[in-house]
């Protein structure tokens, strides 16, 4: 192996491990709308559950107000981390429990999220959550998505 593949390899496995670190701080604090404050890019977009899109400012709106009231939010596991360049591409496993408009959910999700890095820091640009299921996520072969056609 070369001394430059070597440094390439090294990279990319601090920046899997810089990544992995950020997921695991949005997704294990109840801080996770102040640290998407200050870990997201300028144009970031959060896609909720009912499709629409919110920006920064209406998703910290969205948990500001007594609409929504979160008691739990738990990373659970992330699925899957791919690591291109200036761009990183993540889907996971979380759980939150809640209520909106006075009704309990207690939810179990995937987010798929895309990272860019911006100045030499790693931003989230885009989020997207599916919608919650109280059952058990089942577990998925990424093998079969990363599989060579």
């Amino acid at each position: 192996m070369s001394a430059n593949a070597s440094s390439t390899e090294s990279t990319q496995g601090d920046n899997r491990q810089t990544i992995t670190t950020m997921i695991e701080e949005y997704g294990n604090s109840m801080q996770f709308v102040e640290f998407l404050e200050n870990n997201t890019t300028s144009d970031f977009q959060f896609i909720r559950p009912s499709g629409n899109p919110a920006n920064l400012t209406l998703f910290k709106a969205m948990f500001s107000g007594a609409d929504l009231v979160v008691t739990d939010h738990s990373l659970i596991k992330i699925q899957k981390l791919e690591v291109v360049g200036d761009m990183a591409f993540a889907c996971m496993t979380e759980s939150a429990v809640f209520e909106y408009k006075g009704t309990p959910n207690n939810d179990r999700y995937s987010t798929t999220a895309i990272l860019r890095r911006v100045d030499g820091v790693w931003k989230f640009c885009w989020m997207h959550r599916s919608t919650g299921d109280q059952e058990e996520t089942p577990e998925f072969d990424w093998s079969l998505a990363t599989a060579s056609a």
